[in-house]
């Protein structure tokens, strides 16, 4: 019967956006809690070369990550992707 299937909402990328303070960078992911995405970084757009920086499991429906390498480029760009 059509009332018995069960339809899943289709999953969305998560939501970045970073917080500086003094002297560190942290991200901060709006996401699914119990999903698993993997946080890349670039130093340019134009390289199209993405670095996997770390392996992280959303808690909660918001999540903050440090980046240990922030001083090693002057700019830094990063993404999360579902794993």
């Amino acid at each position: 019967a059509a009332s018995d299937v069960y339809k899943r909402q289709p999953k969305t990328s998560p939501i970045l956006t970073l917080r500086f303070d003094r002297d560190s960078m942290a991200l901060v992911m709006k996401g699914e809690p119990g999903e698993r995405y993997l946080i890349e970084s670039t130093a340019s757009l134009g390289a199209y070369q993405w670095e996997s920086v770390a392996q992280v499991i959303a808690i909660k429906e918001t999540t903050l990550w440090l980046d240990p390498n922030t001083s090693t480029a002057p700019f830094r760009f990063y993404r999360a992707t579902r794993q």
